[in-house]
């Protein structure tokens, strides 16, 4: 009854429609267009409306897109079963109610009631917020897309090769990426943005419907899978499609989207979890997309598969290396061997695509590879993995998945032989790289300047060697790029031990010993120290040290204040705790129960137990702990939050700081660790500073040459209080300046531009 009488109302109001129109061939591009940028606008805005919820940790992202490619698998099932299981007429009303009804999420918000259940993983609470804020509206637009190609392989029986509409969809994709750090954030607040994002949908309904329309006038077949289409042959019959060849397109959909998780988490773990590093690997893999599908040859090119082993061998060496070499080198070396990587795993599923028959079956396969992709980086890997092992294993999968087939040897003399070709191509060239790098990136090389740079290139001379032998050979080249991996867990390249090493939501936590010193890494970045000398364990070290901008504070503060009560946004190994006197209170936040356990570990690190044992530590992310402690509550607050090198944006916002000078007493100072190796915080916080009528001053700490590294670190401190005079015992306690505002809008919950503060 339903499609009858939406079948009289077309009629009724389309019957003089000429679908000769001008426009009409436009409308389809159009509409796709505009259904995969509203998808990619929304993704990193509704990532970046829960990011600050749960600590700005790096995962939000990878969680978010595991669901986004879930939620478009069941978009284009959705899409597959209707096109094969009703009338087209059917479709096009179903499909544009389903559209009309997500509507009523509009506009997408995250609920701010909500906060992280004590016992819930914060990987599921991601997930409940996604359902609750954007899940209907994200699946039709999934939906729409292959269901507006099924609609145009309809309309234009034999005109048009919808295919085109796919890289139509993947520019629409790649505009709406690049735009929202470059345009969007920087010049909109999220409120703004999710107006923004409503209007878009309302257009698309408009454009959708048009699309409806037109292809209703023209269909004639009864059942879409009757359509001919010059790709499938005069008779117009339904190719079967064999399983070896479904699970192929599954396996080279897969690779590169766990590669591009993996490259998304290196990236953004040691600058900052923010839409513009999200971004630009997730555009690098459009792109691959986009030239693939865009290639009218039926044979994939040898140029990105006779690249691909270069990346592979870039991409592991970088793995291996880590440690060693400098990130302003790693991370462009990361993103051109995951483009490379990418670009011939997708050129090499384009050249297996189906004719239009098949047409959203293909894309279902390919949804559910990068929902695979997606899951095994964020829910698999962390509980299968202490370390990122995910991302150099998935590299060296793709060597095999894009080898040519391999013929097993029959006979016992050609096994034989065969056998040891393999151990002399792949497992000595193995053996020598271990051996070789290491040592090569240790000894003195008088001719080269004294520079980590030219160190690194010099230790991946022997992995370049390799690759060059076998670059004819992926399953060889990956065989032996393993082996390195494997064996090179038990290869020392500098000169700590690792006693622990833990994996969770918040990143990869090591402990290590250097002999004088344990030390806690999550990631590229030191988060405290403690000596293993007995007589030096309440002795504070690293950032912490006397001589540094903490010490000056509490050697400036504890004369005047018998009783100091200090609260300490992040835990680390709790050095701060070594400057507790008897009375003192001191209370940690911490997001990562991980950290805490560390912490507390005495065989570890004990500044909570041997020089702090009164200190309190809260779990949780500290803007919403902060929120529960009374106003006044602390003489001094110490903001010294990192994941990996990056700090969380959400904590330097003028929300933020507002907050923080309401739980300080009237002349309590305000110190925030802003230490970054690519971002310049000073200004952000002091333009929030003087906007507020704070004082503010900033010092750059470079420790005396004489002073042993391990001992004390560079680092980098802003102090703020209400009163200039509530800040002079601190300026005249070491060289404290004043400092330089950001120009431009302040920071603030709903807008951050973390482009302006980039070390270039």
């Amino acid at each position: 009854m339903l499609v009858k009488t939406g079948s009289r109302l077309v009629k009724a109001r389309f019957s003089r429609y000429r679908l000769d129109h001008p426009g009409v061939p436009l409308l389809f591009p159009v509409a796709v267009f505009l259904s995969a940028g509203l998808l990619f606008f929304v993704e990193p805005m509704f990532a970046r409306m829960v990011l600050p919820k749960l600590g700005g940790a790096p995962a939000v992202w990878n969680t978010c897109v595991a669901f986004y490619q879930v939620l478009l698998l069941a978009g284009y099932a959705y899409a597959h079963i209707i096109a094969r299981r009703l009338h087209i007429k059917t479709q096009i009303v179903v499909h544009l109610m389903l559209l009309l009804v997500a509507m009523v999420w509009l506009p997408v918000k995250v609920g701010v009631t909500w906060t992280p259940g004590s016992t819930e993983h914060p990987s599921l609470t991601v997930i409940r917020w996604l359902v609750l804020g954007l899940g209907l509206p994200f699946f039709v637009l999934a939906a729409s897309g292959p269901l507006l190609q099924q609609w145009s392989a309809h309309r234009h029986r034999t005109s048009s090769n919808p295919y085109r509409l796919y890289a139509a969809s993947n520019a629409g994709s790649l505009v709406a990426l690049l735009a929202y750090p470059v345009v969007i954030e920087p010049t909109l607040r999220l409120r703004a943005q999710s107006l923004l994002w409503t209007t878009g949908y309302l257009a698309l309904v408009l454009v959708a419907t048009w699309c409806g329309v037109t292809t209703w006038s023209a269909v004639s077949a009864p059942l879409p899978y009757q359509a001919s289409h010059a790709a499938d042959g005069a008779s117009g019959a339904v190719v079967a499609v064999p399983w070896s060849l479904r699970m192929r397109w599954l396996a080279l959909a897969f690779v590169p989207s766990s590669l591009m998780l993996s490259v998304t988490t290196f990236v953004s773990t040691d600058i900052a979890a923010i839409p513009l590093l999200w971004v630009v690997p997730l555009a690098l893999y459009l792109v691959t997309l986009i030239v693939a599908f865009a290639d009218r040859g039926t044979e994939p090119p040898t140029t990105g598969e006779a690249l691909f082993p270069v990346a592979l061998l870039a991409t592991v060496s970088l793995i291996v290396l880590d440690d060693v070499i400098p990130a302003r080198l790693a991370i462009p070396a990361h993103m051109g061997g995951f483009l490379v990587a990418a670009w011939a795993c997708h050129r090499r599923l384009a050249a297996l695509k189906p004719g239009t028959t098949q047409l959203t079956e293909f894309y279902l396969w390919i949804a559910a590879g990068g929902a695979l992709g997606g899951a095994f980086n964020t829910f698999a890997a962390p509980s299968l993995f202490k370390t990122p092992l995910e991302y150099p294993v998935v590299a060296v999968a793709a060597s095999v998945l894009l080898s040519g087939p391999i013929s097993w040897p029959r006979g016992a003399a050609e096994r034989a032989r065969v056998g040891i070709t393999t151990v002399v191509t792949t497992v000595a060239p193995a053996l020598l790289v271990l051996v070789l790098s290491p040592l090569s990136h240790r000894v003195g090389w008088a001719f080269l300047p004294d520079s980590t740079g030219a160190r690194a290139a010099i230790a991946a001379v022997p992995a370049l060697v390799l690759g060059i032998g076998l670059h004819k050979h992926l399953v060889r080249l990956g065989t032996a790029l393993a082996l390195v991996m494997i064996a090179g867990a038990w290869v020392r390249v500098e000169d700590r031990i690792t006693l622990h090493t833990e994996r969770s939501f918040f990143g990869i936590h090591r402990v290590t010993d250097t002999g004088f010193t344990r030390n806690l890494l999550s990631g590229t970045t030191n988060h405290g120290s403690q000596a293993v000398n007995p007589a030096l364990r309440c002795e504070p070290l690293s950032y912490y040290s006397h001589r540094g901008p903490v010490g000056q504070l509490f050697a400036s503060l504890q004369p005047h204040l018998p009783v100091l009560r200090v609260g300490v946004v992040g835990l680390g190994t709790a050095s701060i705790a070594a400057y507790a006197r008897p009375g003192d209170s001191f209370t940690f936040f911490e997001v990562n129960p991980a950290v805490e356990r560390l912490a507390r570990q005495p065989d570890y690190f004990t500044y909570l137990r041997d020089c702090a044992p009164e200190a309190h530590v809260v779990l949780g992310d500290a803007r919403l702990a902060l929120d529960r402690v009374p106003d006044r509550a602390y003489d001094v607050l110490i903001l010294d939050a990192f994941t990996s090198d990056a700090i969380p944006v959400h904590l330097m916002t003028t929300e933020a700081v507002t907050l923080y000078f309401r739980k300080l007493e009237p002349h309590g100072v305000l110190a925030m660790h802003i230490s970054n190796r690519y971002l310049d915080l000073g200004p952000v916080i002091s333009a929030i500073a003087q906007a507020q009528g704070r004082a503010a001053a900033v010092q750059q700490h470079r420790p005396d040459p004489s002073t042993y590294a391990w001992e004390a670190s560079p680092s980098q401190w802003v102090i703020s209080g209400r009163d200039r005079s509530d800040l002079l015992p601190v300026l005249a306690s070491g060289p404290w300046r004043e400092p330089v505002a950001a120009p431009g809008p302040l920071w603030t919950d709903d807008y951050s531009n973390v482009v302006r503060i980039i070390k270039w």
